[in-house]
């Protein structure tokens, strides 16, 4: 008996450090788990990234900006493409 209330505090104190450390290992693996999902995310945004700015540079090398100037001119009487250099448009809609 007096071996058996020995072992019970052992296995007791055993447990009482064990659960803490348990739950440590387990908040640090989800803790890391997540951590690698937002470098995951973080990667495929850069890449994202790069071809967004890919895609404008081939799109922008596309673009005639002298025919959009012209027709900014003639349509719209508009002296420059640049909205700080143009008067104000007020545009309403019509009410019936």
């Amino acid at each position: 008996m007096k071996y058996a209330g020995f072992f019970m505090r052992f296995f007791f104190l055993f447990l009482l450090l064990l659960v803490p450390i348990a739950a440590y290992i387990q908040m640090r693996n989800a803790t890391m788990e997540q951590g690698r999902k937002v470098k995951n995310l973080e990667g495929n945004i850069l890449i994202m990234k790069k071809n967004i700015n890919n895609l404008e540079q081939e799109l922008s090398e596309q673009i005639n900006y002298r025919q959009i100037e012209r027709l900014a001119r003639t349509r719209y009487g508009l002296s420059f493409i640049y909205e700080n250099q143009n008067p104000v448009v007020v545009v309403r809609e019509k009410s019936e």
